[in-house]
């Protein structure tokens, strides 16, 4: 009996463990992630695999040029190079994939 109850303790544990996620966007100081703004945006990333990521991209606006950032999350392998080839790897300025370390983690 005692058996069969820690089996659904750890089952239960395990399953609470499943549904912890990611917030893009709230990055603590000194982690990868510390340029995140929570306050810009705040996506969840709801499977474990995903990472959060920021990318600064720069676009030229009346000669004058303007770097923006997108935030979000993917399980994308290399998400650097695929930014690269999508916007020309001249205009990437910076490119940020955040660990476990650097986001929130949380349990819904």
């Amino acid at each position: 009996m005692l058996f069969r109850s820690l089996i659904i303790l750890i089952s239960t544990a395990v399953y609470a463990y499943s549904l912890s996620c990611f917030d893009c966007g709230s990055g603590q100081r000194n982690t990868p992630c510390q340029t995140y703004d929570a306050s810009i945006q705040q996506n969840q990333c709801s499977k474990k695999e995903n990472k959060c990521f920021e990318v600064g991209v720069e676009f030229l606006y009346d000669e004058e040029s303007t770097v923006l950032y997108q935030r979000g999350c993917s399980a994308g392998i290399d998400l650097c190079k695929d930014y690269k080839l999508v916007y020309g790897k001249d205009r990437i300025m910076t490119c940020k994939v955040c660990t476990e370390s650097g986001c929130n983690n949380h349990t819904l």
